[in-house]
């Protein structure tokens, strides 16, 4: 038995939709005697009728049914792999556009960019720094492919979230200050300590705040406006 082509699935395909050889030529930008040649061919290879033949229309037999099932799921699994192709083809040329919180853009997003670069070098990338709102409201309107966040009290429900990392709080002080000796830092111990948190726009500030708030503990803040985390790396310098 010969093998199907692929053109005469295509021809089979487009009869099932439209119903007449007339209608699958459009489909297919053929003759329709070239869809009538291929339809036969088709039928011959398969050994089994797929259609009554009733008037000017095609009239698909159950198993003509059967095998169309068939067909669909062997051409959507086709389309999956021609994106698959683009989007490969798309990652090696374009552009990328990412936004980050401040704590992130100072090692990790420029480490990852780096990265990126070198194994791709036809795609080109933009970078900017905003708060962790900021950066969720710009991928929501699509002014930015990928944003580096925390995580945010109210996500836009468009978004795709992928969890990159876990990370722990600490708390940085001078070498010689009393609390390190201090396995472990309770909010009662900085009672009265001056205290560089992150900036206001930032969605961590008001949780570590709302934490200071419960305990009833009340800090020195320096800098209280908008920050990055870099001044955090400069605290063992305070005396």
């Amino acid at each position: 038995m010969a093998n199907l082509t692929y053109r005469q699935i295509e021809a089979f395909r487009a009869v099932m939709i439209s119903g007449t050889t007339s209608g699958a030529a459009d489909i297919l930008c053929v003759s329709q005697p070239a869809v009538s040649r291929l339809l036969s061919d088709f039928e011959d290879t398969v050994g089994v009728p797929m259609f009554e033949r009733q008037k000017k229309r095609l009239v698909p037999t159950p198993e003509a049914h059967m095998f169309y099932a068939e067909v669909e799921r062997a051409f959507i699994s086709l389309e999956k792999l021609k994106r698959a192709a683009d989007e490969l083809r798309e990652l090696h040329r374009g552009s990328l556009r990412i936004a980050s919180m401040p704590a992130a853009s100072l090692e990790f997003v420029p480490f990852a960019v780096k990265r990126f670069s070198e194994d791709n070098p036809g795609v080109s990338l933009s970078f900017q720094i905003r708060s962790t709102q900021q950066v969720a409201d710009l991928v929501a309107s699509q002014q930015f492919d990928v944003g580096i966040v925390s995580a945010v009290p109210h996500m836009d429900m468009s978004i795709q979230v992928e969890p990159l990392a876990d990370s722990r709080l600490v708390c940085v002080f001078p070498q010689d200050h009393p609390l390190g000796e201090k396995d472990l830092i309770r909010p009662e111990d900085l009672e009265g300590e001056f205290f560089i948190s992150m900036g206001t726009d930032q969605s961590l500030r008001h949780k570590i705040d709302s934490v200071f708030d419960s305990a009833g503990v009340n800090r020195k803040l320096l800098v209280p406006e908008s920050v990055t985390s870099r001044p955090a790396h400069r605290t063992a310098d305070l005396q």
